[in-house]
Formats: structure tokens, C-alpha cells, sequence
């Protein structure tokens, strides 16, 4: 996570108690349950509904576009908020890469 957070700190010019926000929500999905719908709405309705989730390459491909929003989503914002602060455009595009790259190697990816 630190490959992760580092960049993103620095893109952000957040201080450590605007970070340490990431590390007191930890365990985010531990009381979640997830249904078919969650999945559904987090993987960008990829699949009919409603999905055959005991089919392992229907809910791989669902998992994983689900990760590749997630990619998404992470860059967008990184991006957007290096328009207004941080460390300006020579250090800003590696330091994106970096974060989502780092994100990436966590969902199993090769980014």
C-alpha cells in the first residue's frame, strides 16, 4: 500500500493526518456482504443480469472490470488534483504512474 500512498501524498500535498484517514478505514469491505448486485453495479454491469456468479469465468471478468473502474477512478482523481496542488507538472505524470502501477500490481495486474 505504501507504492500506493506515497505518490498519491505527494500529488496531493496531503499531510500525514489527512493520510492517516487510509490507514483508520482499513477493512472497508469486512462487513459487506456481496451479492451479485453489488457486483453487478461495481463491475459496470459487464454481464447480463442476472449474473451467473457460479460460472468462475463470469465472475472473473466481473472482479475484474470491477478493478479496472477502480485503476480508473484512482488515475481521474490523481489527475484532477494535480491540476491544484502538489509538487506541478515535472513530477506530477511520474508520480500517477507510480500510484496507479503500484494499485495495479495489488489487483494482480500488469500495468
Amino acid at each position: 500500500m505504501d507504492e500506493v500512498l506515497e505518490p498519491v501524498r505527494r500529488v496531493g500535498d496531503f499531510s500525514d493526518d489527512t493520510m492517516s484517514v487510509f490507514e483508520r478505514q482499513g477493512g472497508w469491505n469486512t462487513s459487506r456482504e456481496v451479492t451479485p448486485e453489488y457486483l453487478m453495479v461495481h463491475s459496470g454491469c459487464i454481464e447480463n443480469y442476472p449474473p451467473d456468479t457460479d460460472d468462475p469465468i463470469v465472475l472473473r471478468r466481473m472482479v475484474r472490470m470491477g478493478g479496472d473502474q477502480q485503476l480508473t477512478a484512482l488515475m481521474d482523481a490523481l489527475t484532477a488534483t494535480a491540476t491544484v496542488r502538489g509538487p506541478g507538472l515535472k513530477e506530477s505524470p511520474t508520480l500517477i504512474v507510480r500510484a496507479v502501477r503500484g494499485a495495479g500490481a495489488l489487483l494482480g495486474g500488469d500495468v
